[in-house]
C-alpha cells in the first residue's frame, strides 16, 4: 500500500505496529484528498477570474472608434494627445443668437448715450436705471460677442 508518512520507529507490540500503520495510511489518504481538493479549487478559481487585456489602436478612423465604443464603452480610454479625426467630421456648430444681440441696445452709441445722461445728484434714486444701465448693456455686449 501507498504510505507517504512511513515511520522508521518500530513499536514493540504487533497491535501498536498495526495501529501505527493505520494512522500512516489514513494520514496519506487525507493528505492526497486535501491536495486534490486544493488543486480543484485553484483550477476553478483560475477559470473564473477575468483577465484584462489592453489593446492600443493608434489613430483610429471615426468608423473604427464608433465600433470600439459600441463594444467597449465602459472601459474605453482615449488619451487624445493627437487627433486623427478632424473636428468638422464630428462637430457641427450653428450658433443661434438671442435677438438682443442684434438690437441697438448693445451698440456703442446706445451705451454712450446711457452713460452720458445727466443725473441730478440731489434727487438720485438708487433704482434709477441710468446708474447701472451702461454697465448692464456693456456686459450684454460682451456676452453677445463671445
Amino acid at each position: 500500500t501507498f504510505n507517504l508518512f512511513e515511520s522508521y520507529y518500530l513499536p514493540s507490540t504487533t497491535i501498536d505496529q498495526h495501529h501505527k500503520l493505520e494512522n500512516e495510511l489514513i494520514s496519506t489518504r487525507l493528505y492526497i484528498l486535501l491536495l486534490i481538493i486544493s488543486f480543484v479549487i485553484l483550477v476553478f478559481y483560475s477559470s473564473l477570474i477575468r483577465i484584462t487585456q489592453t489593446v492600443i489602436v493608434n489613430e483610429p478612423s471615426i468608423t473604427k472608434y464608433t465600433q470600439i465604443y459600441e463594444r467597449y464603452s465602459q472601459t474605453l480610454s482615449c488619451p487624445c494627445d493627437r487627433i486623427s479625426v478632424s473636428y468638422k467630421d464630428i462637430i457641427q456648430i450653428q450658433p443661434f443668437y438671442h435677438q438682443i444681440c442684434s438690437s441697438d441696445f448693445i451698440k456703442d452709441q446706445w451705451i454712450f448715450y446711457i452713460n452720458n445722461q445727466p443725473i441730478d445728484n440731489d434727487d438720485m434714486d438708487p433704482r434709477d436705471f441710468r446708474l447701472t444701465g451702461g454697465s448692464s448693456f456693456r456686459m450684454l455686449q460682451y456676452i453677445c460677442q463671445t
